[in-house]
């Protein structure tokens, strides 16, 4: 409008208001320099009671999450014992001494790889067979003892299932000893199926 005139009368309807403009410039400069103004929050008394509520809520959501891990590795174990039926009741021995007359499996657990099952099984004398007969057969033809178990078992979607057998009176024994040979085996068996998947892509 300041470069625009428009003669007579109604030039007065386009003149600015210099007292609104004071009056709307002091407004906002007092504003401004008007500090914001402060609410205080009421704060509520946090009691005992509260305090055992939060630490029964957390206690409850620990004792959930343990037991959904708990009852997935049953789930897991129940793998291993549904082999262990159908290899008994299918498959023909490598000797009468794995079957359930000699040997009884006494407990499976599942390894924290998620992908090995420990056995533990334990020798029953029959007649004239002792306790250490039964072991040594069971040394003796443990790899395939572990291959039959390994067929009945469903295939893993991430990697192959691992069978490791264990004697009950090993149990007295030092537990890293018996760690130590656990992961011995599982690295030897890994090693042994590297070499043979690299020699398969060799053949392709």
């Amino acid at each position: 409008m300041n470069e625009v005139a428009i003669p007579g009368k109604y030039q007065l309807y386009f003149k600015p208001d210099k007292r609104a403009i004071r009056k709307a410039e002091g407004a906002s400069a007092s504003d401004r320099s008007r500090p914001p103004k402060k609410v205080a929050a009421i704060k509520a008394p946090f009691s005992p009671q509260d305090s055992a509520n939060v630490a029964a809520d957390l206690q409850q959501q620990t004792s959930a999450f343990d037991s959904k891990a708990s009852s997935r590795a049953r789930g897991f174990e129940n793998v291993a014992w549904r082999a262990l039926e159908q290899a008994y009741a299918r498959d023909e021995f490598p000797h009468p001494y794995l079957r359930r007359d000699y040997l009884e499996i006494t407990e499976v657990k599942l390894l924290p790889d998620r992908r090995t099952f420990q056995l533990w099984y334990r020798p029953k004398p029959h007649g004239r067979v002792n306790e250490d007969e039964i072991a040594e057969a069971m040394v003796k033809h443990t790899a395939a003892f572990k291959a039959m178990l390994m067929k009945h078992a469903r295939p893993s979607t991430s990697s192959r299932l691992t069978f490791q057998f264990a004697r009950m009176s090993d149990r007295h024994a030092s537990m890293s000893d018996i760690w130590a040979q656990l992961e011995k085996e599982v690295q030897e068996q890994n090693e042994r199926e590297a070499m043979e998947r690299s020699k398969d892509e060799g053949l392709k």
